[in-house]
């Protein structure tokens, strides 16, 4: 019994009806999103039930107690909604303690809320945006474009369930870690390094997906009749045969340029790509 408390995933009865609560309220942190403080609405509903339980009266606290710590937490928030849940039971795990020690140092509370919107949104955005979103993606399309019912499944699957533990598991492990966590992640430098690792899983991934599912084939060529009799020339062989696939990457750096350098807009693009593409097919082009 002692081993199971002293494990990170171990709630006693009171803890685990908070840290579910502010799990499923921090989870819905897009909800109350306004342009003044983003998500900071939501976020002080997620800290409601910590508050509520231990700035209570029964533990000797008074409503003048519970309106001071609502107002410590009312302020801008903005993170990446996977990751919401964690920060949310991290700081729920300090208003906790804070409630428990008179000498705690609230001021602390919101300078690592502050300090670690960014990173974890750095590592929310590399992992879902940047990596499982696309993985997913390119899994699931490979079995819609044969008209699979297992697409969108795989999809769903593949995409939520990484989602589900980030959101339903780690954040048990901030709040029984608290302020440990933080001294730990900053003694070894693990969010940059695997914010850098998952950028490097992501854009490895976007490049293999170039080459998978953008599409380009040149019907250009000729017939040439010899001696030995007619030998056909086509343009897009003898591409393929020096660098494979080097028209789908040509083509989108293009259109990654017409973004970034020239500033067009996406439905430009996109009215661009079908005019082209149909005058393509019209002139036997493509």
């Amino acid at each position: 019994m002692s081993e199971k408390k002293n494990s990170l995933l171990y709630l006693d009865s009171v803890d685990k009806k908070v840290v579910n609560e502010t799990i499923w309220r921090a989870a819905r942190v897009n909800t109350a999103f306004n342009y003044e403080t983003m998500q900071g609405v939501a976020f002080v509903n997620s800290m409601a039930p910590v508050i509520e339980e231990y700035y209570s009266d029964a533990r000797g606290h008074s409503k003048q107690d519970r309106i001071t710590a609502y107002l410590r937490e009312d302020g801008f928030f903005n993170i990446t909604p996977q990751v919401a849940p964690f920060l949310a039971c991290l700081i729920a795990s300090m208003e906790k303690e804070a409630s428990m020690n008179p000498d705690y140092d609230v001021a602390s509370i919101n300078g690592v809320r502050a300090a670690l919107m960014g990173p974890l949104s750095g590592i929310g955005d590399s992992l879902f945006w940047g990596s499982f979103k696309i993985l997913s993606t390119g899994l699931a399309v490979g079995y819609s474009l044969q008209g699979s019912i297992l697409g969108p499944i795989i999809y769903f699957v593949s995409y939520n369930i990484p989602s589900a533990i980030v959101r339903h598991v780690l954040p048990i492990m901030a709040w029984n870690g608290g302020s440990q966590f933080l001294r730990s992640a900053a003694e070894t430098g693990i969010i940059p390094l695997i914010t850098q690792y998952a950028t490097i899983v992501g854009l490895m991934t976007m490049g293999a997906m170039t080459t998978s599912f953008v599409n380009i084939n040149i019907k250009l060529g000729y017939t040439y009749s010899g001696p030995d009799g007619d030998i056909a020339f086509n343009v897009q062989s003898l591409i393929d045969s020096i660098v494979p696939k080097i028209l789908p990457v040509l083509f989108t750096l293009w259109m990654l340029n017409l973004i970034r350098v020239k500033h067009a807009k996406p439905w430009q693009i996109i009215l661009g790509i079908i005019l082209c593409s149909v005058i393509g097919v019209v002139l036997h082009v493509l």
